[in-house]
């Protein structure tokens, strides 16, 4: 038992405050405020022109502590509170809530000399409305999946808080989660090039199995979804001659194959059975984070018509609409993190229509041939029409886009093919 209640109490003066719901004790706070004025020099002459580009809204400065027996953890609270992508809210100790974002150069000190107070310095920027360019459709939809899987981490660990840890409660999650590991390792085996990601998944999961804590729960939606993003990230070329490599990195997997498997994850992630609240809201955050992965790697698909890129695009549309009604459902028990999920895959939708819609009027559009039992190289002599150089190019492509087992014939369904 402690003599004091709060940290106001031990050092009168601090004010509280919070950051994406991670809670603090602020000294000092200072922000900016005033006109963006630029101002124009000329030579040889001592007049200036000066010009009103609107409002300035500067930074917000925050000088404080984070005290309590528990500082270690909340200290690694605050710093993933930092590190998450996308804007938070900042409760302000006299101006409230603010949506804001942090740039780099947040500085957390501990010191030998002071155990159970870690001090920081935190400069904070208001968030401001982003240009919606053409160009720019790709990062903000990355940067809205990263906002998903931070506030799915955030809702496992708000369910787990709100069952104050009990070993019923933990063994639940832990439970689904369990399965849901073991469901995405065996459809990453099946992937072309994913051995590599399911040997991945099972470490993971085998950790999870050693040392079953609130905080590895709730790391679990960055870690899965990033790890099947990157998985299914094509490699860059280097611009530089290659020198000795140490070790070879695995391949790859097709963008097409990730995004295919991490859909095929989904129907059996959202399936598991689920009763308590805190397995409830690991399967919707896992969901969640799976359907980021997907989307992820779908983001690199070089598409080939505007009929793939719709179908693509209704198949990812329709996972991130199951997380949104997996996380909705949780809102009696969880309002806040609840939300704020749902928020989140909700601007990943939006973001998501947005960056396939961008390409889609720049594809090619297809047709469907019904002429059953007609071989394909006949047809593609049809279809290459006065350019007979193209009829073997035209045969492979019919083959490969409809996955034709034996080309001498085609199905009675008929085949698609590029107008």
């Amino acid at each position: 038992m402690t003599l004091f209640r709060n940290a106001s109490e031990l050092l009168p003066g601090l004010q509280p405050a919070a950051f994406r719901g991670v809670r603090f004790d602020v000294v000092d706070v200072s922000h900016e405020v005033g006109r963006r004025i630029v101002t124009h020099f000329f030579p040889g002459v001592d007049a200036q022109a000066r010009e009103d580009q609107g409002a300035h809204d500067g930074e917000i400065r925050a000088v404080g502590f984070v005290i309590g027996d528990d500082y270690i953890a909340r200290g690694r609270a605050l710093e993933a509170a930092l590190r998450a992508p996308g804007p938070g809210t900042l409760v302000h100790p006299w101006l409230g809530e603010i949506r804001a974002v942090v740039p780099s150069g947040a500085k957390l000190r501990f010191q030998a000399i002071e155990l159970r107070v870690m001090r920081f310095e935190i400069s904070f920027e208001r968030e401001v409305a982003q240009l919606t360019g053409g160009l720019a459709t790709l990062p903000r939809l990355l940067g809205g999946l990263g906002s998903i899987r931070a506030a799915a981490g955030a809702l496992i660990a708000a369910a787990l808080g709100r069952q104050s840890g009990t070993v019923i409660a933990l063994a639940a999650a832990v439970g689904v989660a369990t399965d849901t590991l073991r469901i995405a390792s065996r459809e990453a085996e099946r992937a072309r090039n994913g051995a590599a990601l399911a040997g991945g998944i099972s470490s993971t999961q085998r950790r999870l199995a050693r040392q079953a804590s609130a905080e590895a729960l709730a790391g679990l939606p960055s870690q899965l979804g990033e790890a099947i993003a990157q998985a299914a990230r094509p490699r860059r070329r280097s611009a530089v001659a290659p020198g000795p490599r140490p070790a070879d990195r695995p391949e790859p997997i097709p963008p097409r194959d990730g995004a295919r498997m991490g859909l095929r994850v989904l129907d059996p992630v959202g399936d598991l059975r689920a009763t308590m609240l805190a397995d409830r809201a690991t399967r919707a955050a896992l969901h969640a984070a799976i359907a980021t992965g997907a989307v992820a790697a779908a983001s690199a698909i070089d598409y080939e018509s505007r009929e793939e890129a719709l179908r693509q695009r209704d198949a990812l549309d329709a996972a991130l609409r199951v997380s949104a009604a997996l996380a909705s459902d949780l809102a009696t028990d969880l309002p806040g993190p609840a939300s704020r999920l749902w928020r989140a895959i909700g601007d990943a939708r939006s973001a998501l229509t947005i960056d396939i819609n961008e390409i889609i009027g720049r594809l090619p559009r297809t047709r469907r041939v019904v002429a059953p039992g007609v071989p394909v190289m006949l047809l593609a002599y049809d279809l290459a029409g006065d350019d007979p150089r193209s009829v073997f190019d035209q045969a492979v492509e019919i083959t490969r886009r409809n996955r034709l087992a034996n080309p001498a014939f085609t199905p009675t369904e008929g085949v698609e093919v590029l107008r």
